[in-house]
């Protein structure tokens, strides 16, 4: 691999980075990412006018055991976010976030009280009103030692997805597909263990039962909850919104007259996953799916574009999409 890049874009100028540079970025960020995943890593912080040392895109690994479901995503901080508003000359402030709700939660030997709800507003010029960006305690808080930033400092993390949120609605071109590691932090991934602000370690292979006789995993050793996120993650197209629209889909039931389903995977028990995998599982193969997707016939998404056409609208399956 070269030692230099040099940009094809000459309103970012050319970005260099040095042997011993890249010897760094090899031994901390980029650290599960193979040469070739590091050469698209370099070229992407290249055509995005930012040096690899800065931190400000990290390489984000899906399925790092699997060599044929293995994929590379690129997660940016929030610190970006701000620069590429700022950058893009139309971005006019924001306002401080405010919060609603109260819930208190157990910590230790203590408790905590943490925000439900928290809101930003993102100002455009040119437009009189704000884009109002909306994070949801329940819906981005990671569960167990994941979760230990947000136990100590709820405010800022539930704030930071709020208002990534609001850029996106502010500029849903320029945003599109990107996101934090706080909202990610709820979905097992595989994030370099540099990432400033989430350490997540790759799942371990199932090692018990599963509530299916004496099945632990599927043919391609996957356990039910890593199957679930794969086959969600692919149905989703890597959107979080219809990620967790699937998830509770899936996993809602009645009980005592009021709606339950899962909203955190990583957190679920073992047979209430087996469950939830097993119906998803039905609802592709009704759709015409199948869960290592290879063809579908047009005719089996047509009545479900909502869920299975890309926001374009173009005529794309997004499982095939995500499995490509």
């Amino acid at each position: 691999m070269t030692d230099e890049l040099v940009t094809r874009d000459e309103n970012v100028g050319a970005l260099t980075v040095s042997t011993p540079q890249m010897e760094l970025v090899k031994r901390t960020i980029a650290k599960d990412c193979t040469d070739d995943e590091l050469g698209l890593f370099l070229h992407y912080c290249n055509g995005k006018g930012v040096h690899p040392l800065d931190q400000l895109i990290i390489p984000t690994i899906f399925s790092k055991n699997d060599a044929e479901k293995r994929k590379l995503t690129f997660i940016s901080t929030v610190d970006y976010w701000r620069s590429e508003a700022e950058n893009s000359g139309q971005y006019d402030g924001q306002d401080e976030p405010t919060f609603e709700g109260l819930t208190e939660l157990p910590a230790g030997d203590t408790t905590i009280k943490v925000p439900n709800i928290a809101r930003v507003n993102i100002y455009k010029k040119g437009i009189d009103r704000p884009f109002v960006g909306v994070a949801r305690w329940k819906e981005y808080c990671p569960t167990g030692n994941k979760g230990f930033k947000w136990r100590d400092m709820p405010h800022v993390m539930l704030a930071k997805c709020a208002e990534v949120n609001g850029m996106r609605k502010a500029f849903p071109k320029r945003f599109r597909g990107m996101y934090i590691p706080e909202e990610m932090e709820h979905i097992e991934v595989t994030v370099s263990d540099a990432t400033p602000e989430s350490t997540v370690k790759p799942p371990k292979a199932a090692t018990k039962k599963y509530g299916l006789g004496d099945k632990k995993t599927n043919s391609s050793g996957e356990s039910p909850k890593d199957e679930l996120k794969r086959l969600l993650m692919a149905y989703s197209g890597g959107d979080l919104d219809a990620f967790q629209l699937a998830l509770k889909e899936a996993s809602l039931y009645q009980k005592d007259g009021k709606d339950i389903y899962m909203r955190n995977i990583d957190g679920a028990s073992d047979k209430w996953l087996v469950r939830v995998l097993t119906k998803f599982k039905k609802k592709l193969t009704d759709l015409g799916c199948t869960t290592e997707p290879t063809t579908c016939s047009k005719a089996a998404w047509e009545d479900t574009k909502a869920l299975c056409v890309s926001d374009e609208g173009s005529e794309a399956c997004r499982f095939q999409q995500a499995e490509a």
